[in-house]
């Protein structure tokens, strides 16, 4: 049997020379295809019968066939028979596989190799091309299939009066998590896999909020081994904490292209030795390009009014003098050990997110903003700003970390 698909229209020619032709129409929301009532002229004699323009309603078809994220499915017509075809036959992303492991620390035991295991995390990048996976859809699979990337969390449930700590690994990597963990962590702690899932929050009673970078990503926190913060302020939180409330930290990892991130840190050390802050939105960058034309239009401005040796030599200590008093000069000096060797580690791709549920939203909140002020104590040259779900985007924002997906 082969197959051949001609604007919007699909040809199925069988190995007994049969032919079937199939019009593809999509299906929005149950919509139908407007109809067209013809409009005729008058005339003296009756009117014949005119042919039907069945060309006309494959052009619409076909137009909104191409726009395929609208449509979640669309109908094929063989000889009168409609059938619907659902879109994932075509494209489908696979859902994640993971396990859930349990972490019981002790009171005395200190960790300061977790960053050990985010190394390990992000040796699991796959590029999109390697996540892609083709079929054959003839044969009833899936055209297009999109693979998750390995994504791991580490998520830390509070209630009143307890605390619980949890890795969620992929299926598929968990070993070589649990392996490095075992060699790093106190013989004290135990690593077990829970059956079930966590506990689900009720979107009505949850208040959210995420963390994110207030400064470029090539700024690093004040990642200090010889402590445990902000992890001490974190469980404060717990103080506030009454009855049935529930609070969530969770920290989505995801496997970052090193070689994206090295020309990332690139373009932004480069801004840095300009004079300039880094900064990626777009903005920025506008209003950046300006400042530029403006100050190359100035300096030669002055450089004609200068004739003399000495006064050129002026010019140029005065500029230097000038960009030593900007921002971007002052935090040069700056940076830490840490800021410096982020350019060429590994990073992973990370989201911060915070979720309390408590009857009382006063209490939910200011449990909330414990835990996200917490992360002061560990401010460096970057720290981390807190950002408040809209109460309209609870619900979403709840499923994408129960879900484990990005969602900011």
């Amino acid at each position: 049997m082969i197959i051949a698909i001609i604007g919007s229209t699909l040809y199925r020619l069988h190995d007994g020379g049969r032919v079937d032709r199939i019009e593809l129409y999509p299906v929005a929301r149950q919509a139908q295809l407007p109809v067209v009532a013809p409009l005729h002229k008058r005339r003296s004699r009756p009117e014949t019968p005119r042919p039907s323009r069945p060309l006309f309603r494959d052009k619409i078809a076909g137009m909104l066939v191409k726009s395929v994220a609208v449509a979640g499915r669309f109908t094929r017509r063989v000889s009168g028979a409609v059938e619907s075809i659902p879109w994932d036959r075509f494209y489908r992303r696979e859902p994640d596989d993971y396990v859930v492991y349990e972490i019981s620390p002790t009171p005395s035991i200190r960790n300061n190799q977790a960053y050990v295991l985010a190394k390990v995390m992000a040796s699991f990048y796959r590029s999109p091309k390697e996540r892609r996976r083709w079929g054959n859809p003839a044969m009833g699979e899936t055209l297009c299939t999109d693979r998750s990337p390995y994504r791991c969390n580490f998520r830390i449930v509070m209630r009143a009066g307890s605390v619980n700590f949890y890795l969620l690994l992929p299926r598929d990597k968990a070993g070589e998590v649990l392996r490095k963990a075992e060699a790093i962590y106190d013989a004290g702690i135990t690593i077990q896999e829970i059956p079930g899932g966590l506990p689900r929050l009720d979107p009505s009673k949850v208040f959210c909020t995420e963390l994110s970078y207030r400064r470029h990503d090539i700024f690093s926190l004040s990642t200090d081994k010889d402590n445990n913060y902000p992890l001490p302020s974190m469980l404060t939180a717990v103080r506030t904490l009454e009855g049935d409330d529930v609070a969530i930290f969770d920290a989505l990892l995801e496997p970052y292209d090193r070689r994206a991130w090295m020309k990332e840190a690139k373009e932004a050390s480069e801004l840095l030795d300009k004079g300039y802050v880094p900064d990626a939105s777009l903005q920025h960058k506008f209003l950046r390009m300006i400042h530029q034309a403006f100050e190359r239009a100035r300096y030669e401005l002055l450089e004609l009014t200068r004739f003399t040796k000495e006064q050129k030599a002026a010019l140029t200590e005065w500029r230097r003098e000038q960009s030593s008093y900007r921002e971007a000069a002052q935090i040069r000096e700056e940076m830490t050990p840490a800021s410096k060797r982020k350019p060429g580690e590994d990073v992973l791709k990370g989201w911060l997110r915070i979720a309390v549920q408590s009857e009382d939203r006063g209490r939910a909140k200011d449990a909330a903003y414990t835990i996200a002020n917490a992360w002061k104590d560990i401010s460096g040259n970057n720290e981390l700003e807190r950002y408040d779900v809209p109460p309209k985007w609870t619900a979403r924002y709840l499923d994408a970390i129960e879900t484990r997906r990005g969602f900011s």
